[in-house]
């Protein structure tokens, strides 16, 4: 797949899905947890919400490299045609929402029901910069876009 249909696929998958599976290390064990997220027009950002008391928090503080997981894969279907998984790669960090009211826009029209907690002082709202993605297709098909190619 060549890098402009590459793009493509990632763009449709990063700005239609709401939920992606995000994995953080502990203890050099990954550690997953389901997140709603936006991703940024230029898909070199994402963001996410979490409580700051919370593990994956915690494990973002200690080690800010990152994953996750988004795909597209039907409800129900059998037929997995079309279907891509996309997994990100990146370092998170706190955002600080004195200084990020574009942000907290861009989350707050994309997770309306989530904007009480970009309010609550023990929540975290947290930037992901991308650092690549990979695109799987299939069973063994896997394509790499790197941010800044």
């Amino acid at each position: 797949m060549d890098q402009e249909k590459l793009y493509e696929v990632i763009y449709n998958i990063m700005t239609n899905q709401q939920f992606g599976v995000l994995a953080t290390i502990e203890n050099d064990l990954p550690r997953t947890s389901i997140v709603a997220f936006t991703a940024t027009n230029n898909l070199k950002s994402l963001f996410f919400l979490t409580g700051q008391e919370s593990r994956k928090f915690k494990n973002i503080v200690n080690n800010p490299t990152v994953t996750m997981l988004i795909d597209n894969r039907p409800d129900s279907s059998r037929d997995m045609q079309g279907t891509f998984a996309v997994s990100v790669v990146g370092n998170a960090k706190q955002v600080d929402l004195k200084s990020a009211n574009a942000t907290k826009e861009l989350f707050s029209f994309c997770h309306p029901a989530l904007v009480d907690y970009l309010d609550n002082g023990s929540y975290a709202l947290i930037s992901m910069a991308i650092d690549r993605y990979e695109v799987t297709s299939g069973i063994d098909q896997v394509y790499t876009y790197k941010m800044g190619s």
